[in-house]
């Protein structure tokens, strides 16, 4: 099996991948709920190893624990 280079991505081809990405731009993308928006959070592995740990302590799933810790800010 012979090793190929892959060309290049141009910048404009990687903007249009990452503008595609359901939290890209201003407004939320409206995914199956109307209520609900669906977003790419980054974290360090420690935050998520305490969050997971707390969800599982107050029997919740990640995102749940996310969205009612998000819930406690305003």
């Amino acid at each position: 099996m012979a090793i190929v280079r892959k060309k290049p991505v141009s910048k404009a081809a990687a903007e249009a991948f990452i503008s595609k990405a359901p939290d890209a731009g201003d407004k939320p993308v409206r995914a199956k709920s109307a209520t609900r928006a669906t977003i790419s959070l980054t974290v360090t592995y420690e935050l998520l190893a305490k969050t997971d740990a707390w969800a599982k302590a107050h029997g919740m799933s990640r995102a749940a624990a996310v969205a009612f810790a998000l819930s406690q800010l305003g």
